[in-house]
């Protein structure tokens, strides 16, 4: 068994994790564009995920030589510690990132089907940006599910690539808007098929 302290932990570490695959996956685009496609690219986004990745270096902090506030100070001991339980067992760490970053391209083909709604012509590997910097949406606990958050988040980034940033947030709110749906229909789904199956087994009374 797994106690909630020890599960924390290992949250916080695999969020820091998926935080540099994230930021990885968005490191690879940008240097794709600029090597091979000769696309100048921003530097605020090659440092926005260069940082990203850079979070990989919080497991090796020597915190017992360095002074942080508090709060940070308890994420991140958290985080080492939980960072310590995953690799334990790596099998499991290469299967949680296999699915952190298929989720990303699967967050960035929804994107792309959001835009491509809205007529703007945008790339898969725009898109792949636009799901990359939406894990930092975690950060935020303002609103439920980061509402308003992610918005922003890419309505940032995709100004960044030259995007109108409204157009872009109605383009995020579209997506999550047709998620909602979708949760809603599937839930609803759900309890139909669960109620039919809980009448199918309720044990009949005997005949007298």
């Amino acid at each position: 068994h797994l106690s909630f302290t020890r599960f924390a932990s290992s949250t916080f570490g695999a969020f820091f994790c998926f935080l540099a695959v994230n930021g990885l996956i968005g490191m690879v685009v940008l240097l794709y564009w600029q090597f091979f496609k000769a696309v100048a690219v921003s530097a605020v986004l090659l440092i926005a995920y260069a940082g990203m990745v850079a979070c990989l270096l919080v497991f090796w902090l020597p915190l017992d030589r360095i002074r942080l506030p508090q709060k940070i100070d308890r994420w991140v001991r958290q985080a080492v510690e939980g960072w310590m339980l995953l690799s334990t067992n790596p099998v499991l760490l290469l299967r949680l990132i296999i699915l952190q970053a298929i989720l990303v391209v699967l967050l960035a083909l929804r994107y792309w089907l959001a835009f491509h709604m809205l007529s703007q012509e945008v790339s898969m590997g725009q898109t792949l940006l636009f799901a990359t910097a939406s894990i930092l949406t975690q950060l935020v606990s303002i609103a439920p599910g980061g509402l308003g958050v992610r918005e922003a988040i890419v309505g940032a980034v995709a100004a960044a690539l030259g995007f109108d940033a409204a157009t872009s947030v109605v383009a995020v709110g579209l997506d999550r808007l047709i998620g909602t749906v979708m949760i809603v229909l599937t839930g609803w789904g759900s309890i139909v098929v669960l109620g039919r199956n809980i009448g199918n087994n309720e044990v009949k009374p005997d005949r007298v």
